[in-house]
């Protein structure tokens, strides 16, 4: 998808619309894994596209990607190393180790880019 600019913009693009949510949330997340865990840190972003005739759109088409935005100090969440840790006990805990800010299905936080794209 991508974006149009100029005086044009607002009468010749489609309008496509993107939802996203987040299923779980950040829950049970703990800094300290040495003792107990109920959950490993994680957190779903799910999404849908919408064509401008109203149809759901999925296939190769489409491709989604979302970023962080900076907060109100400028700071943008990159990684999960030295907020937890989790991946220091992630073998006896869950059986796998894990790089730094990969997770249990090896997927891994978007990195200093910050950008995820879909697969």
């Amino acid at each position: 998808m991508g974006s149009l600019s100029g005086a044009n913009a607002a009468t010749t693009a489609p309008h496509w619309t993107v939802l996203g949510w987040n299923d779980l949330g950040m829950h049970c997340m703990d800094s300290d894994y040495s003792v107990f865990s109920i959950l490993p840190p994680f957190n779903n972003v799910r999404a849908q596209v919408i064509d401008p005739a109203g149809h759901l759109v999925s296939g190769s088409n489409v491709h989604l990607s979302y970023e962080a935005v900076a907060d109100p100090d400028g700071s943008i969440n990159t990684t999960s190393i030295g907020k937890s840790n989790f991946w220091s006990f992630s073998q006896p805990l869950f059986g796998l180790q894990l790089a730094p800010d990969q997770g249990l299905a090896g997927c891994s936080m978007p990195g200093p880019a910050n950008i995820w794209r879909s697969r």
